[in-house]
């Protein structure tokens, strides 16, 4: 099955799969193997992923799709979160019986382990464990992305006896922006779902919003158990420059 026929099947494969509180029945699941395959033929990176889906998906389920093309690499925590999610905006009539596993799996003993991994360690079908092996070599960035927001491409020409070498190189970057009241109330989990799965949260933030906000943001993220650490920064425009993104830089 083709890349952009076997996309299209997301909507009926999450259909299918049967949430199970048991991680390793999970990695079982024929369907659910099928699933993370489908997700890793999404060109995360498509200016028309939008148009390639079945009619009806959402802007934000686009979204999530792009972030989940990096399904084999994900933390379990995270990747169930993000189908959470999905779930939410393709069958929603399934979205209590995801919500259920996905708290199960970020409160896991191997919540911070890869779905690769778990993979390896309980999946019975030789043919999903060849594949896995076959990624390292052939898609390592399945496995082993640098950024799930980001993608290079490159290639490399040359004469015969190489006196003259010519890269040609390209980027592909996508990022995301949420707008909603409350984020910082202790029952919206926005923030919680995106950094619980990481262990941690590295902040940058505006010196005035610190000012305002900086106390609320330290109590959030103490509150849900999650390790922050805030680096702030004045952002007046005579801030905005490379110096400030070399100490920023510096500072990571």
């Amino acid at each position: 099955m083709i890349k952009t026929e076997l996309q299209k099947e997301i909507p009926l494969l999450l259909r299918k799969i049967t949430p199970r509180a048991d991680l390793s029945l999970m990695m079982k699941d024929e369907h659910f193997q099928v699933f993370l395959e489908a997700l890793r033929s999404v060109d995360a990176f498509s200016m028309t992923l939008a148009e390639d889906l079945p009619k009806g998906i959402s802007n934000k389920a686009v979204s999530l799709l792009r972030r989940l093309r990096s399904a084999y690499a994900l933390p379990v925590g995270q990747f169930f979160i993000l189908v959470r999610q999905l779930v939410g905006e393709v069958v929603p009539e399934k979205s209590e019986y995801w919500q259920q596993l996905s708290e199960v799996a970020l409160h896991h003993s191997e919540s911070e382990t890869s779905i690769s991994k778990l993979l390896l360690q309980h999946s019975e079908n030789e043919e999903v464990i060849d594949l896995i092996n076959d990624l390292e070599v052939h898609d390592p960035h399945a496995i082993y992305p640098t950024s799930p927001y980001r993608t290079s491409t490159g290639k490399v020409n040359s004469t015969q006896d190489y006196s003259h070498i010519e890269a040609v190189m390209s980027t592909s970057t996508m990022s995301e922006i949420h707008i909603e009241e409350g984020f910082l109330n202790h029952d919206n989990t926005i923030l919680r779902d995106l950094y619980k799965p990481l262990g941690k949260c590295i902040c940058v933030i505006d010196s005035n919003v610190q000012e305002y906000f900086g106390d609320e943001v330290i109590a959030y993220f103490e509150h849900h158990e999650i390790e922050i650490k805030p680096l702030v920064y004045r952002a007046m425009e005579i801030d905005k420059g490379i110096h400030m993104v070399e100490k920023i830089l510096a500072d990571f």
